[in-house]
């Protein structure tokens, strides 16, 4: 079992060092022993699937993460007899023993495997199953047994494929149907006899994702929050100690003087605190909402009982921002008020320090607050917000931003009014800090090599690399969690520091490491409007807007009915349909029509029927699972195109319908794609309809809606739209790409298309030079008289029409109620 960089065999995780990026392939050689490949292109090398991993020469390029979402596993590798793996571009390569590696002639590749030292399987875009029994020299396509093929791989002994029909197992050649067949995640999953803390963090720390729930106790053990319970464990082993009730539901725990302290919820809303002594069980409520003591955040001290909250010591018909309530090592209660809102940052030896939280002009207030007096305390004058602190008895440590930099650590060795700060500079690499038990700091970056410590104020230096190899290659994740609990410290969600006699460096990688390149996007672009003549045209508010006209729909018993309204298109149909139990219909119009059309959804518990909405009556699509708002129509020369959006095992899939001017059916397939919903884009190439695909290389591909003599592969690809798209000044480029996703940001004089409100369409004209964009197109949505309840409230603009000029620019029209207004557009 796999999860992320670490590998689990009958209950066991593998031993440190671990690999510094996740796992992304894995192959059981013929002798036994196993090959693993990593996102950052190591290679490594293990004698058994949990073995001690060595480091063999590794790939030049970084591979495509098995799962860059922490859900189920979607195209990861898991081979027998050779090792495939994915690039970041969705290339497949077979790699040997050695690391010496070689293509695979496969396209963009959603799954691959070798099912032995000679015979591999393959699913290329756009669903294309393949077979090779050379060691992946050749491929021939092979004909699935139903349904569009999603992935390959194998489960014990056996290789399985699954389609959007069901799963299939190979056998004699062939595969064919086994309903018992266990998923392709399988062999990823991590069962719950395996600590879910300990596998998630790492091989040997026992401490839970949710720091919170995890406190430091004397003797060198941990307190946990696990099922209900408090459980204490060995800080370096994670044996079992004893167990513990509760005070209450949902605690966190934290670490205060000899033992504990919890803070939970009972009685279903009130907060309760709670103190445990390290060696006893059984709680002592220090305070409770529910006896009229306000909840407020909590700070306990470090070297005495004493500790302090944010709220007043008693229930108040009002209650002062400014409130503390200072609880002293006796546990009387000293109830003070500070001069300005201020947060407690620390307690030691009864005396709390409470700062404001920000004041991006001056350096913050700071206060000291002892039993019955709060005096002021003199910070530093450049300090900014915001601050976190740290007090023990070796002094007081502040992390905070300055005007000049993003973090600076500045220590009083003593506390007082009017203390004596020392200032420790902290590099621009670093953009995070942590405070340690012993209240020392670590600065961490983007990646393990930019780590530095510094202990009660001294100067930065650089604590043992936690990586064998180059400290780059493990990436911390600036949106996880970094926390230290005991001995340990979780950083970036990648880097453990570990207490001794634990090995100091937990992860190995290659002596160098390819640089992380994230995949291009194409740019959201900005087109400034300005307005023309305004002429009266028919109006428009009766229903969702679209390209100068309005389309409206209502299902009274079985029969539906749709009325187009405005100046570029009008008409209405009304008939019978087939309607499921409870179904509620919706709809929107068809962009950059002249004529009447439109898609109705008609949606129950049960599922949707997708209709496409003419003058001369409906057409059922077909197009049955999809995405919330995966449904969409799009015109084309020949007619109209209907396209549906879903997933399945982690694989998108577009459903593509061609009809013709009537509305009868043409063509229909359904590509399974590497990419993204939002970088798959309806379009021709040469007159043919299909699918144009976002390359990560930033170009596109496209994929034709009839295969023909092709074999499903990309039938051309072209540099594909970027920062430096323009408006066409003209163009008889051979392909043109319809994309409703990342459309140029139109604006005007008191209106913008605002996402999500809006329909919108791009027409982008593609050939092998590059791309421009031929004419943009929108609507609001939604029913403009049913948004205001009926008042006359419009919109300054609720749809238009652009269209390129000669001179690079666009001109058109836009409407609103029953005005058309002129328009003349730049790009920016």
């Amino acid at each position: 079992m796999l999860k992320g960089a670490l590998r689990a065999d009958n209950g066991r995780v593998a031993a440190a060092p671990q690999p510094a990026s996740a796992i992304a392939a894995t192959a059981l050689l013929s002798d036994g022993t196993w090959l693993f490949a990593s996102v950052d292109g190591t290679l490594y090398r293990a004698p058994s699937f949990t073995g001690p991993l060595t480091v063999l020469p590794s790939l030049p390029f970084r591979l495509d993460p098995v799962d860059p979402v922490g859900g189920l596993h979607s195209r990861g590798v898991h081979s027998r007899g050779a090792l495939a793996v994915l690039d970041a571009s969705l290339g497949a390569h077979a790699v040997a023993p050695d690391g010496s590696h070689r293509p695979l002639d496969l396209g963009r590749v959603l799954s691959v495997c070798f099912a032995s030292a000679t015979d591999a399987y393959a699913v290329s875009e756009p669903g294309v199953l393949r077979a090779s029994h050379d060691g992946g020299r050749r491929f021939t396509v092979l004909r699935a047994p139903a349904g569009v093929p999603l992935s390959v791989w194998n489960a014990d002994d056996d290789t399985f494929l699954r389609t959007t029909a069901g799963t299939f197992r190979l056998a004699s050649g062939a595969f064919v149907p086994d309903a018992s067949a266990p998923s392709p995640s399988a062999w990823l999953g991590v069962p719950r006899s395996i600590d879910q803390g300990l596998v998630d963090a790492a091989a040997s720390l026992p401490v839970p994702l949710h720091p919170q729930r995890a406190a430091a106790l004397p003797g060198g053990r941990i307190a946990l929050v696990r099922d209900g319970a408090l459980h204490i464990v060995d800080a370096r082993t994670g044996r079992a100690l004893s167990l513990d009730t509760l005070p209450g539901d949902d605690c966190t725990l934290r670490p205060a003087h000899r033992g504990l302290r919890a803070v939970c919820r009972h009685q279903a809303w009130a907060t309760l605190v709670a103190a445990r002594d390290a060696d006893r069980p059984g709680w002592t409520i220090l305070r409770d909402e529910a006896r009229a003591e306000p909840a407020g955040a909590a700070t306990f001290d470090d070297a005495s009982a004493a500790w302090a909250v944010q709220a007043p010591c008693a229930q108040r018909p009002v209650i002062d921002p400014r409130d503390v309530c200072l609880y002293d090592d006796r546990g009387v209660a000293h109830e003070l008020r500070l001069p300005s809102p201020a947060t407690i940052a620390a307690v030691h030896r009864g005396v709390a320090i409470a700062i404001e939280a920000s004041t991006p002009d001056r350096a913050p207030r700071a206060y000291l607050l002892r039993e019955g007096a709060v005096t002021p305390l003199r910070l530093p004058d450049d300090l900014r917000a915001p601050v976190s602190a740290a007090w023990s008895r070796d002094g007081l440590s502040l992390v905070h931003a300055t005007p000049s930099a993003a973090l600076a650590l500045s220590f009083a060795s003593s506390v007082d009014p009017q203390p004596s700060w020392r200032r420790v500079a902290v590099p621009a690499g670093f953009t995070r800090s942590v405070f340690a038990a012993d209240a020392s700091v670590y600065f961490l970056g983007g990646d393990a090599q930019a780590l530095a410590h510094s202990r009660h104020g001294s100067e930065l230096s650089a604590p043992p690399s936690p990586v064998i190899g180059a400290a780059s290659a493990l990436r911390l994740d600036p949106s996880a969690d970094s926390y230290c609990v005991g001995p340990w410290c979780r950083l970036g969600g990648a880097l453990t520091i570990a207490p001794p006699p634990t090995p100091a460096a937990l992860a190995i990688a290659r002596p160098d490491a390819p640089p992380t390149v994230a995949p291009p996007r194409s740019p959201q672009r900005a087109i400034r409007c300005e307005h023309g003549a305004v002429t009266r045209a028919p109006e428009i508010d009766r229903g969702a807007a679209v390209s100068g006209h309005a389309v409206s729909w209502s299902l009274v018993g079985p029969t539906l009915s749709v009325t187009w309204s405005g100046e570029t298109s009008q008409g209405a149909v009304a008939r019978a349909v087939t309607v499921r139990p409870g179904a509620r219909p919706s709809g929107r119009g068809v962009q950059g029509t002249r004529s009447p059309a439109g898609l109705i959804e008609l949606c129950a518990p049960s599922g949707c029927d997708h209709l496409l909405a003419l003058p001369s009556g409906y057409t059922e699509l077909g197009l049955g699972r999809a995405r919330p708002g995966g449904v969409e129509v799009q015109q084309r020369p020949g007619g109209f195109v209907a396209r549906a959006d879903d997933a399945r095992d982690g694989v998108t899939l577009v459903t593509v319908v061609a009809l013709d001017p009537a509305g009868l059916i043409t063509a229909r397939r359904t590509f399974a794609l590497a990419a993204a919903n939002d970088e798959a884009h309806l379009g021709s190439w040469s007159g043919r309809d299909g699918l144009w695909i976002d390359d990560r290389d930033g170009g596109a591909r496209f994929l034709a809606l009839d295969p023909a003599d092709t074999g499903g592969e990309a039938l051309v690809t072209v540099p594909g739209p970027d920062a430096s798209t323009r408006a066409c000044a003209a163009s008889d480029a051979p392909g043109e790409m319809r994309r409703m996703e990342r459309v140029a940001q139109v604006s005007g004089p008191g209106w913008f298309v605002e996402g999500g409100e809006w329909q919108t369409e791009e027409v982008i004209a593609l050939g092998p030079t590059g791309a421009c964009v031929r004419s943009i197109t929108g609507g609001e949505a939604r029913d403009e008289r049913e948004a205001s309840g009926g008042r006359e409230e419009r919109e300054p603009v609720r749809s238009f029409v652009l269209r390129a000029t000669g001179e690079g620019t666009f001109e058109g029209r836009a409407w609103s109620g029953d005005r058309a207004i002129a328009l003349r557009c730049r790009m920016e």
